[in-house]
């Protein structure tokens, strides 16, 4: 390591701080259409940002505001470049939540408009992944709407099976 390269590169161009793209949001899930607001949280020598919503939208602008206008579950990526040019990137699947608010298909996995025994087994295939859910069955397997497909889920999705 040429010592003396880093010392004129940082006197040039000032402390050398890597970059650390991450985010956060005021929501994350919501019926649509679902505006929400992101924050950068990045950490180091930002230059500018490229948000990918998900949806086919983006944005450039450090903090923007999105507006889901169709039901579904949305990855985010923000790419943070650095001011001599580094991109660096984070990605957060399933960040977004975006329903109908139609609350009677919470449960209703396979989508065939009754819960039963196939709901029950799909939920415990998506605890353990072994499959990976459609936008659609993450929705219907979240019934209580923490943003994860847990014991919980299958839980409430069995005693509605017992209750039917």
């Amino acid at each position: 390591v040429d010592t003396a390269l880093i010392t004129f590169i940082q006197t040039v161009y000032g402390p050398l701080s890597p970059v650390v793209p991450e985010f956060t949001s005021n929501l994350r899930a919501g019926k649509y259409p679902l505006t929400i607001a992101f924050h950068d949280e990045s950490s180091g020598n930002t230059g500018w940002w490229q948000w990918d919503f998900g949806d086919g939208n983006y944005a450039i602008s450090q903090n923007p505001i999105h507006t889901y206008h169709n039901p579904g579950v949305y990855p985010v990526r923000l790419t943070v470049h650095d001011s001599n040019g580094l991109a660096l990137t984070v990605v957060k699947t399933n960040y977004i939540i975006v329903t109908t608010g139609d609350l009677s298909s919470l449960g209703d996995i396979n989508n065939d408009n009754i819960i039963n025994q196939l709901d029950i087994i799909i939920c415990i295939q998506l605890i353990f992944q072994l499959i990976e859910p459609s936008p659609e069955q993450f929705l219907a397997a979240d019934v209580n709407n923490d943003l994860k497909i847990n014991l919980l889920d299958l839980l409430i999705i069995g005693d509605r099976l017992l209750g039917d």
